[in-house]
């Protein structure tokens, strides 16, 4: 899990670009050629080796059908999910002695 701010950035965008692919119903392929872009660029940001240029995250946005402020919601969510994760497993585990 990571633990930086920027790497809970790019796991989240990456997850929630493959998401909302798969919520629609498209294969990576598909995406990219919507995009016209490679399939190894859409799997690339899936996975979070590299991020989009605002000028494909745009053109995401806009064959999405989603507005700026709502696919930044779901990233938020995400990159939330991802914080509270790795805070529960940096908690020290609570002690319960028996007796």
């Amino acid at each position: 899990m990571p633990k930086t701010a920027n790497k809970r950035l790019a796991y989240a965008l990456g997850f929630t670009i493959a998401q909302e692919r798969k919520r629609r119903g498209w294969s990576a392929t598909e995406l990219a050629r919507r995009l016209e872009v490679s399939r190894s660029c859409v799997s690339s940001w899936e996975i979070a080796l590299s991020s989009p240029t605002w000028g494909n995250m745009v053109n995401m946005m806009t064959v999405m059908r989603l507005t700026p402020s709502a696919f930044m919601r779901l990233v938020e969510h995400e990159v939330l999910r991802l914080k509270d994760a790795d805070a529960a497993k940096s908690a020290p585990a609570s002690r319960n002695p028996k007796g």
